[in-house]
Order: structure tokens, then sequence, then C-alpha cells
């Protein structure tokens, strides 16, 4: 090394803010100013032939006899050419402190010496611990609130079990004196005892028998409700085929739907194979589509139900209606159980707001999907999609 290439390197030693000390014969030899400010000593001859374990506490934080770990680290370096590590040092006053290390070995007049450089990181050692403190003390927050939360669902769904079994255990009850009420308004309306002489008498016997079909359909949604919670809706599923299946449900609504003055047009192709699923639950899905549109679309309005394969093969069937149409928050709404979307035409229209819920849980019990594109003032579509696995070749 030449001497100015020395000087070069004396300078940048001498004044660089890192703690730099060299090591030889596993003692150290030289140091610079920013040692003494690190370690507390007035100079460096206090600091200079003491191993390394002498400015240390007698053991490492691992346990480890300084002495031996020291000389174990310099072992390293020299084989390896660098190490880097965390230390413990001591101060003149006695204070312990935690530094890392990087030791450098560096050929000098044919053996090695270590160039030390010493950072303290007792600052960054305490941030680390302040946060880690920080974040055991959110992750106990957060197990706290999960407990919470847990304990809130399981109330809720526990709840939940209670009001079905009570609504489904009503429900029963009530449906034996109402199929009573639907039977003998029945035999009202058709005379079949002898003649209703009042036309008055005939009114009440129309609307007794309409609001017990009205009470009874609500109550058959209840107990659907109660059973798709529950797990136990049962299906009988076999091959049927959907042009039949909506052929039948349009001549179901078609006079209520003329009493509204809704037309409902069919575009359904008799060329798509069986589908497996249901009979009496794709009826059911057909007629609650059907059925809200009419109640929805205003006199002059139409109802088109169309149905066909997309190119994966799945069965597609829509329900689309000239209605009055919803918003996004609306559709939201009519798909939660109980919901009702426009509180103006409850009145109107009513119902327990399960109509939805049902059919797109029964669409699900089959595979299937359904989705809802919709605008106010325009009307409402209702798309349902059956994997093409439920179709029989």
């Amino acid at each position: 090394m030449t001497e100015f290439k020395r000087d070069q390197y004396q300078i940048l030693f001498e004044h660089s803010v890192d703690a730099m000390l060299i090591i030889d014969h596993e003692k150290f030899v030289d140091c610079n100013d920013a040692v003494l400010k690190m370690m507390g000593y007035a100079n460096r001859e206090e600091m200079l032939q003491t191993h390394p374990s002498q400015l240390s506490p007698s053991h490492q934080p691992d346990g480890q006899n300084s002495f031996d770990k020291a000389n174990e680290m310099i072992s390293i370096a020299m084989a390896s050419g660098s190490h880097r590590f965390v230390w413990i040092h001591t101060r003149a006053n006695g204070e312990d402190f935690p530094v890392e290390v990087l030791l450098t070995a560096i050929p000098f007049q044919e053996r090695k010496l270590i160039h030390v450089v010493w950072r303290n990181i007792s600052k960054r050692l305490r941030l680390e611990e302040e946060l880690a403190n920080h974040r055991d003390q959110l992750q106990q927050l957060v197990d706290e609130q999960t407990r919470d939360l847990i304990k809130t669902r399981d109330a809720a769904e526990a709840a939940n079990r209670v009001k079905s079994l009570f609504l489904g255990s009503m429900s029963h009850e009530l449906r034996t004196p109402l199929n009573a009420i639907i039977g003998f308004s029945d035999a009202m309306k058709t005379q079949i005892f002898g003649a209703i002489d009042n036309p008055k008498y005939e009114e009440y016997v129309d609307l007794i028998y309409g609001s017990g079909k009205h009470l009874l359909q609500l109550i058959d949604d209840i107990l659907d409700v109660s059973a798709i919670e529950a797990g136990e809706l049962s299906v009988d599923e076999v091959a049927v085929d959907i042009e039949d299946i909506i052929s039948a449900c349009q001549r179901l609504v078609e006079q209520r739907a003329a009493a509204a003055g809704v037309c409902i047009y069919l575009k359904v192709p008799n060329a798509i194979p069986p589908l497996f699923i249901d009979e009496r639950r794709i009826k059911q899905i057909i007629l609650n589509l059907l059925t809200n549109s009419i109640k929805f679309t205003p006199e002059g309005g139409s109802i088109t139900i169309e149905s066909g394969l997309n190119d994966k093969g799945d069965l597609l069937v829509s329900v689309a209606d000239t209605g009055i149409g919803m918003t996004d928050e609306d559709i939201s709404i009519a798909l939660t159980q109980f919901g009702q979307v426009d509180q103006s035409l409850i009145r109107n229209n009513e119902g327990t707001g399960l109509g939805l819920p049902i059919t797109k849980s029964l669409v699900e019990m089959h595979d299937g999907s359904m989705e809802i594109s919709s605008t106010p003032g325009e009307g409402t579509k209702v798309r349902l999609t059956f994997p093409s696995t439920r179709l029989r070749q």
C-alpha cells in the first residue's frame, strides 16, 4: 500500500461517524474517536490492547461466555471474509448497550487484520420492542373483539333458529283451520248445497276465499324459509321439460295478468334437453317471478319469458317485465328476507318479502344462480342459470 493510500485510509478511519476499530491477534490495536465517544473513554490507551470480551459483560444474552464467543466470531470472519452479528458491550460507566458488529478480514503483511464497525442499535431495538408491544396489544384487542363477535353471531344464530322454529310451528298450527276456511268458502262459492240468494253474501264468500288463499301462500312461504334455514327442505329431482313447465306456469297466471292489463309473451324453443330438477320447485321459482312481475307492472305493460342455452351449454331462463323497476339498493333489499322495497307499494302489493329470497335459495339448491338487472321506470329482468350438468342430453 502506497503512502498516499495509507493517508487516505487513515483520514477515512479517523473521521468516520461510525465507530471503527482494528483487531490484530484477537485484541484491539486501533480505534477512532467515534469509538471513544460511544464507549465513554477519554483516550485510546484505555481501549487498546484489550480483548473484545474485556469491554463486554461476562456473558452474552444467549448465555455464552463473552470471551469464547468473541473468539468464535473472529474465527468466522477470518474464515468467510466477513461476519455480521449483534453484541452487548459495556461502556466505561458500566452501562451495557447493544451494537451491530461487522467484522471484515483484511490482508496485511502476510497476515489478516480484522476491520470492525460498531453501530449502536439501542434506539432501533427499543422501537422494535415498542412495535412488538403495540402489535401484541392490537392482536389482543382483535382477539377480544373476535370473541365478542363470535358470541354475538352465535346468539343471533340461536335467536334465528328459535324464530324459525316458532314460525314453522305457528304456520303449521294456522294451516289446519285455514284449510277449513278455504275449503268451506270454496264449497259456498260453488253453491253445491244450494244457491246463495244475496249478492253481498256471494261477494263476501269470494273475499273470504281469496284472503284465505293469500294467507295460505304467506304461510307456505314462511314454512319454506324455515325449512331452508334448517337445511330440511326436501327435493325430488326428476327430468322435466322446461318448455312444458314455463307454459304451465303461464297458464296459471294468465287470468291474473289479464285482469291487471299485462300481456305475457313466451320465447321458449322446443329443442332444450330435459332439466334434472325438482318439478314442484322449478314451478314455484317461475311462478314467484311471474307473480312479482305482474304485481309491479302497470296496466298496458308486458312480461317476456325466454329460455335457451349459452355457449357453455348451461340453461338460461329469464323473466323480463316493463314494470316500475328497482335501484341497486332496492335489489339488495328485495333479496333479504322480509325485505319490502317501496313502502308506498305495500298496500297494493301485499306480501311477506320472502318471494325473491326463497326463489334465489331454491335456484341455488339446484346448483344454479340468479341475477337481477333493473332500471327504475323501465322494468326488471331476472335471469336464472342452471349448469349443463343438470341437462339430460
